[in-house]
Parts: C-alpha cells; structure tokens; sequence
C-alpha cells in the first residue's frame, strides 16, 4: 500500500467517509487518475451534501473530464455553501472562458481583483482575458499591478512586453523583455521577445541574433515562432528558415 493510500485509509478510519472519499478523490485527480477522482468525489458529496470543499473538487475534476455544465453545477453547489469562496469563484471564471462567456467571466475576474488587488495570478488571469478581448491597455494595467505584487514574474513580463508591442510601445517591450532576461536568463522567452521588437523596427541583424539566442535555450517552441505575426518582417530572411531549420535537425 502506498504512502498515499495509507493516508486515505487514516482519514476515513478517523475522520469519516465524507473525508476519505474526499481525500482519495483529491489523490486521484492529482495523479491524472480523473474517472477515479469521480468517483470518490460523487461518493464524497453523497455521504454529505455540505461538504463545499468536495464539491469544488467534484467540479475540477468533471472540468478535467470536459463536462462543463456538470462541473458548473457543482462549483454552484460548492459556492452556495461558501458565497465567498475565491477559489470557486475563479473556478467559475475559468469554466466561463473554456465556455465562451467571456463578458461574465471579466466579470468574476474583476470582483476577484477588487477584493485582492496583490494576488498576481489574478492579475494575470485578468490580463490575459482583457488581451484576448482587445482591451490592450486594459491588459497592460493589468500585467504592470501583478508586477507589483511579484515584480519577478516572468509571465507578467512577457505578457506585459507582448501587449507594450500590440499598441506599437517598443521602447516599453524592450524594457520588459530585458528585464525579463535578467529575471529567467535560462528561458528562451526574452531573446524571442527582443527578437520581435527587433523585426518590428526591421533591424533584421539584431533580430537575427536574438532569435538565435533564443534558439540556443531550452523550451523554445519552434513550431509558436514560425506562427507568430509579430516575426513577419523578418520571415523572409534566410538566417529565419535556416535558424529554424537547424532547431528542428533539418539539411
């Protein structure tokens, strides 16, 4: 029996059921095991209704399994045992973008922000959901607050220089993606970042070379770049093919 295990055997001896379950379901949606963590979840939320922490997981996991009206009516059932539940909330919100409802979920990110202006990842939740809607700006005042919370966030950096490009601020993408590089120098997302600002003012050498740097990192996402329409006016350059050739192991 694994340590795991153990643990749920304990907590059913001990604390019940509704706990055991609860606990193994939790394990189980861990480990990627999602049909399991159903259920022990559903037999969680049988043996008691009020357990609100059962029910928010019940709903992670059907979001897991792709069951989206089925997870929003647990994470309903979670949030009217906790009205205040922030982790629901932002759950809800999450579900709400997988559905397409966008304008209700700005709205659940924007209540969430107003109650915990700190909480970078809300910020960054809120950013990414208002770049998507082309509130640009929007989005940079939201990247910048999650900074100031976790000025050494590499994802509030290059979200921030991504959106400094989208409104033509290249001065301002430069300086986030440097800033960047000082924070995750291992990463290849600031020399690729720099590598777009480079071709968007057709300084065709540098963005060569950044490229190239970014090329020499690990995670690079060759087949992201060959997409990326930021990268167009250098596309045609030889030393763009031949850089992605040769990351790829192409002649």
């Amino acid at each position: 029996m694994t340590r795991a295990l153990a643990l749920v055997v304990l907590l059913v001896a001990c604390g019940g059921k509704a706990a055991g379950h609860r606990a193994a379901g939790a394990l189980r949606l861990r480990a990627g095991d999602v049909a399991g963590a159903l259920g022990e979840l559903r037999a969680a939320v049988q043996v008691s209704p009020a357990d609100g922490e059962a029910w928010a997981l019940l709903g992670n996991a059907l979001f897991e399994a792709q069951r989206y009206e089925e997870a929003e009516k647990s994470y309903r059932s979670a949030l009217d045992l906790d009205r205040s539940s922030r982790p629901v909330r932002r759950s809800l919100a999450q579900l709400a973008v997988r559905r397409g409802r966008l304008p209700e979920a700005e709205r659940l990110l924007r209540e969430l922000v107003a109650e915990a202006p700190r909480d970078p990842d809300l910020q960054l939740s809120l950013g990414t959901l208002l770049a998507s809607r082309g509130d640009v700006h929007g989005a940079k005042a939201a990247f910048g607050q999650a900074l100031v919370a976790a000025p050494r966030s590499a994802a509030a950096l290059y979200d921030l220089g991504r959106a400094h490009l989208r409104t033509g601020d290249l001065a301002g993408a430069e300086m986030a993606f440097q800033r960047l590089d000082r924070v995750k120098p291992e990463a290849p997302y600031a020399p690729y970042g720099l590598a777009l600002v480079h071709a968007r003012r057709h300084e065709n050498e540098p963005a060569c070379a950044a490229l190239r740097a970014a090329l020499g990192r690990a995670l690079f996402d060759r087949r992201a770049a060959e997409r990326d329409p930021e990268l167009a006016p250098v596309r045609h350059l030889s030393c763009f093919n031949e850089l992605l050739a040769a990351r790829e192991g192409r002649p």
